[in-house]
């Protein structure tokens, strides 16, 4: 059974996943979801999951780490709007600015599509991003050394690395020429929602994708 479409407001997690084990999570409140596009938001001061090495130590990107523990950290600064286009490889990212009373920067984070689950949705970083000022006039490249380690390793093929590549400047020219699912979203403020809650169930995988 696929989960449901969620109603605006609702609190729901929006997880990466990595080789069946939760990467990072962050509890957000859906702002749209409909079969064109999904939005989340995650409330300052909302706290996450963020990976740490079995020792606490930081740990390199993943793909490139047997394993890992989560520890809770705070998202300090501004909001973050996560915008989707369901089955696109990529998520348009606009983060505030400190007083949440603007766009500080947008971000074009290229992934595997959102996977609907009934906590909220999953996906798998590809480690490749872009950079868009929030006048939203100039991109550029994010993390392409990284990137490239992951190509390099044989952990991204050379067909999807230049299939993200294509991906990444084809979105970034239509954001900048004002024809991308960012389009009105510039004037889009946040309401003033309570930090979504963290499930007690943040790391069920199986059950949560549930088809």
């Amino acid at each position: 059974m696929v989960p449901e479409m969620f109603r605006v407001g609702s609190p729901v997690v929006l997880r990466e996943v990595v080789n069946g084990k939760v990467w990072t999570v962050r509890p957000v409140r859906v702002v749209r979801d409909t079969p064109e596009l999904t939005a989340l938001y995650m409330v300052p001061g909302s706290s996450y999951k963020h990976p740490r090495t079995l020792t606490g130590n930081r740990v390199p990107r993943h793909l490139l780490v047997p394993d890992w523990r989560l520890i809770d950290r705070r998202w300090d600064g501004g909001g973050a709007l996560y915008l989707a286009t369901p089955g696109d490889p990529y998520m348009i990212i606009g983060f505030r600015t400190d007083d949440n009373s603007g766009w500080e920067q947008w971000y074009i984070n290229l992934q595997d599509p959102l996977m609907r689950t009934t906590l909220g949705f999953d996906y798998l970083d590809m480690e490749l991003d872009v950079e868009i000022k929030p006048d939203l006039t100039e991109w550029r490249w994010k993390d392409v050394a990284r990137f490239r380690v992951l190509v390099d390793r044989g952990v991204i093929s050379p067909t999807k690395a230049a299939q993200l590549t294509r991906v990444g400047q084809k979105i970034a020219d239509m954001v900048v020429s004002g024809a991308s699912i960012v389009d009105g979203w510039q004037r889009w403020d946040p309401p003033q929602w309570h930090i979504a809650p963290m499930p007690e169930d943040w790391d069920e995988i199986s059950r949560a994708r549930c088809q």
